[in-house]
């Protein structure tokens, strides 16, 4: 959409726009120049360090996001939520299931499969809702006829929103136990080639 001259002079004139003067010359001064960060990328070591160094950060109660501080939501400060007091009733598995469809495996998910492919671990990816015990749908699952479940999940968005890894993995557990499954969860700590293995009785090569 072509903006009018005189929008953009009474936006130069507000300070929502730099002039017309200082953005030719802006221009002329990034031609021809090619950022020095233009096609590299941070090695595996740095973005191991990047990722060690902020685990189990937490951003102060300071700088959380709180609901009405930004200016298009500041008249919902206060509101009733609408679902409020109201039980709503559990997702079917088929809505699961739509939802899960175009879910793509996660960083440790991908590299729990790394390490079934290297060592032919018996266990395969079902976490886009193609297993299901009652509503719940596990991330791997035995494939030598044995009933073991795997979860694989980063403790902090479990904890996020006052939730608990605990009752998370006691609920879990019951329903999978309910039809004779065992639960094994591995968090971003334990997503090692040498726990998963000593765990699930795999041999290192």
């Amino acid at each position: 959409m072509k903006v009018s001259k005189d929008r953009v002079e009474k936006k130069e004139k507000l300070g929502y726009l730099n002039s017309s003067e200082t953005r030719i010359k802006m221009s002329k001064s990034k031609k021809g120049k090619v950022s020095v960060f233009k096609g590299k990328h941070h090695t595996e070591k740095a973005k191991e360090k990047n990722r060690i160094t902020h685990l189990g950060k937490r951003y102060s109660p300071a700088t959380e996001f709180k609901k009405g501080d930004i200016p298009w939501n500041k008249g919902k400060k206060g509101d009733i939520p609408w679902n409020k007091g109201k039980k709503l009733p559990p997702l079917s598995k088929e809505h699961i299931k739509k939802c899960l469809r175009r879910r793509t495996p996660s960083s440790l998910e991908v590299k729990f499969q790394t390490i079934i492919d290297k060592h032919n671990l018996p266990y395969k990816y079902v976490g886009n809702g193609k297993f299901f015990i009652e509503r719940l749908n596990p991330d791997f699952v035995n494939t030598n006829n044995e009933k073991i479940a795997i979860e694989v999940y980063a403790r902090f968005y479990k904890e996020l929103n006052g939730r608990n890894i605990k009752d998370w993995k006691e609920k879990r557990t019951k329903v999978f136990k309910k039809y004779g499954w065992e639960n094994i969860f591995f968090n971003e700590i334990q997503d090692k080639e040498d726990y998963v293995l000593a765990t699930l009785g795999g041999e290192s090569n």
